[in-house]
């Protein structure tokens, strides 16, 4: 919506829009247009990416284990279980 009554209002002013300066009201308007709509793309994207990455690590057969494992507290334990699920992973 904002793109549009931005864009009709350059028509309305008509030559002073297109000349960058303290007369032009729109020309601000008319540059962060793109920005808003670029950063609601990225928020959406990135939500979207982050839907995708938890679903196929959690089906993932060793993915998700392997994080766990990275997170424990009983390192030397968590190291031998982890270097053999990784080898089961690169295989």
């Amino acid at each position: 919506t904002m793109r549009k009554v931005v864009n009709h209002g350059m028509d309305v002013v008509g030559g002073r829009a297109i000349q960058l300066g303290p007369r032009n009201f729109l020309a601000l308007s008319y540059q962060a247009i793109p920005v808003a709509i670029t950063v609601e793309g990225a928020n959406i994207l990135t939500r979207s990416l982050m839907i995708f990455g938890q679903g196929s690590m959690r089906c993932h057969p060793y993915l998700f284990e392997e994080l766990q494992l990275l997170q424990s507290n009983d390192k030397p334990s968590a190291l031998k279980q982890f270097h053999e699920i990784l080898f089961k992973h690169l295989g």
